[in-house]
């Protein structure tokens, strides 16, 4: 690893390598690449993309949906020098307006496109968001990948809806002279933020900060097994792909990507891929605690049910807020499969600090406070409280190496161990700077070096619990509330997806809350969209909307004291790629 300058020499490195590489699952089929025959790919992608006049320093804005295309145009935009811009790809008309933006943000830029994504961006509503000058479809690099000289090492195909089916093969080829080396301090690629409180800006990671976050991610105490890591969430989100993808390659594990819309559309994906192929490190954000469990709730697990999850050691969760009870509710579920209790491993980061900013140490399970609601501002002391009215708060585990933390006041003053504050963080792995639509911003500092991350927490003996948004405070009545508790209140007693927020009443002047009811999730969407029939398959009863408003509003004075103005239901909550809430959107409808 002491070669490793740049993010290509993490694929450079493993260029011999023809026993650990990368499983690629679809629709049950799982096909084995070694990570040699990666490298051989990603230099046939990059000649491919040369010769579309894609060079050093280009970015690239991505909107593909198969793992494996993109893995190959990922790598091969790195290889020939030029920058991967990773967005979600656009899965309806709803996205086309983000990237129109993001195409504004990158003029010129070309967009790497599928079929989807090709048809919704030419022509969806009859309006035309790119000219197709602008859009380069990534089959120019799965059809170089075809070719001779990117046919070394072979791969295996294992089709598991029909047992025992295996093929393989290999070749050989010259390979041109890439990859691309670069500079340390230049782009290596561009991270999305969620966009969740503002419009969405790309974060720009260069080398040096990618390869310290990979470094500040190893864990503290050596593992006593081989690992080997499986993602189902997509590779635009910088937890999968630098979190995993990356880093099983910087570590030289085998790795499983399990593409996200086979998991939304039957979770039952995620518990056979991990029983077949027996990952050490697996994920499961806050929104797919629901997901599962509302699965499970449908189409109750039998005797038989053949999955074994016990060779996980450790789950990541970390990307939105972890709700304690679903956590708990979650693990207990999932224990049923052979799931060790202590297996979640929370973590807090960001796309300003590239990925990790803390994690719990392994084994070290779901740890929680419970605050005093009135008593969560800045500046107040914390005070752990027994009543199971409290806000409860999950330990989210001390800064990873090279990442100092502070919790600091309005002014900028470093609090003390268990004082509200806002989190603030810098280190080596930070990032500097972020393409908006003003154009390249750099990240505002304190006069320190220290990047406010606009979330308030507390450290407790070191260890971080993030309380919430600061833009998310409401102050009701003299007091402060935070919306992602409110929100955990109302989700765990109604059984379905809910956003708080507070507004100012014209008319008096106080701050006022307003709840919004989802009747459906976003997964439940997805679902729909991938198997052409409802996640229910038509079972679930009409809701019944005044009740279901009257049971909210009941609920949040009796567990908070926090009186609602307006109860508003909506078909769906508006939610990043990462299943944060979109709660600005919300705005406009009050």
């Amino acid at each position: 690893m002491n070669t490793i300058r740049t993010i290509s020499d993490v694929l450079r490195d493993k260029a011999d390598e023809t026993k650990k590489g990368i499983t690629f699952v679809e629709n049950r089929r799982d096909v084995f690449v070694p990570y040699g025959r990666v490298h051989a790919e990603a230099v046939a992608a990059a000649t491919r993309l040369a010769e579309a006049g894609i060079g050093p320093g280009d970015r690239v804005i991505f909107q593909v949906s198969e793992n494996r295309g993109l893995i190959r145009a990922f790598w091969g935009c790195v290889y020939a020098g030029a920058v991967p811009a990773l967005a979600p790809p656009v899965s309806g008309p709803v996205d086309v307006d983000r990237v129109r933006t993001l195409s504004d943000m990158m003029p010129g830029a070309p967009i790497l496109v599928d079929e989807r994504s090709h048809t919704l961006l030419t022509g969806a509503n009859g309006a035309v968001v790119v000219g197709e000058d602008r859009l380069l479809d990534v089959s120019i690099v799965n059809d170089a990948a075809a070719e001779p000289g990117a046919a070394m090492p072979g791969h295996v195909e294992s089709d598991f809806s029909q047992a025992g089916d295996v093929d393989s093969g290999d070749g050989a080829g010259a390979v041109p002279a890439f990859p691309v080396r670069g500079g340390t301090a230049g782009e290596a690629l561009i991270q999305f933020s969620s966009g969740s409180t503002r419009s969405p800006k790309g974060v720009i990671v260069t080398n040096e900060s990618v390869l310290n976050s990979l470094r500040a991610t190893i864990p503290r105490h050596a593992h006593r097994y081989e690992n080997k890591m499986l993602t189902w969430l997509p590779l635009t989100h910088n937890l999968s792909l630098i979190g995993f993808h990356v880093y099983a390659l910087f570590r030289g594990y085998d790795q499983v990507l399990l593409p996200v819309s086979e998991v939304v559309a039957d979770p039952p994906r995620w518990f056979e891929a991990v029983t077949r192929h027996r990952p050490t490190v697996t994920v499961c954000p806050n929104f797919a605690f629901k997901h599962f469990l509302r699965h499970l709730e449908r189409r109750p697990l039998g005797d038989d049910h053949g999955y074994d999850l016990s060779n996980v050691q450790k789950l990541m969760s970390g990307s939105e807020p972890i709700d304690a009870p679903l956590a708990r509710k979650f693990l207990a579920a999932m224990s049923a499969m052979g799931l060790r209790e202590d297996a979640l491993t929370s973590a807090y980061g960001m796309s300003e600090a590239c990925l990790l900013v803390t994690t719990r140490d392994i084994y070290s399970g779901l740890s929680t406070v419970r605050l005093d609601r009135t008593g969560i501002a800045t500046g107040q002391r914390f005070e752990d409280i027994e009543s199971e009215s409290g806000a409860e708060f999950v330990a989210l585990g001390k800064a990873v190496p090279g990442i100092s933390l502070t919790i600091r006041d309005d002014g900028g003053g470093v609090l003390g161990d268990g004082t509200v504050g806002e989190i603030h963080i810098a280190g080596a792995p930070m990032t500097r700077a972020a393409i908006t639509a003003e154009g390249i911003v750099e990240h505002e500092l304190t006069d320190d070096g220290a990047f406010a991350t606009g979330d308030m927490g507390i450290l407790r003996d070191g260890e971080l619990f993030v309380l919430g948004r600061k833009k998310d405070i409401i102050f009701v009545n003299g007091r402060n509330y935070y919306s992602a508790d409110l929100e955990a209140v109302l989700e765990n007693a109604l059984d379905r997806d809910v956003a708080v927020l507070g507004r100012s009443n014209p008319a008096t002047g106080k701050e006022e809350i307003a709840v919004f009811l989802a009747r459906r999730t976003p997964t439940d969407r997805k679902a729909d969209d991938a198997t052409g029939a409802g996640q229910s398959d038509g079972d679930e009863p009409p809701i019944d909307e005044q009740a279901v408003a009257r049971s909210a509003t009941t609920e949040l004075m009796r567990v908070a004291g926090v009186p609602v103005s307006r109860v508003l239901w909506v078909d769906e909550l508006p939610v990043a790629s990462n299943g944060k809430k979109l709660r600005r959107k919300l705005e406009a409808l009050l």
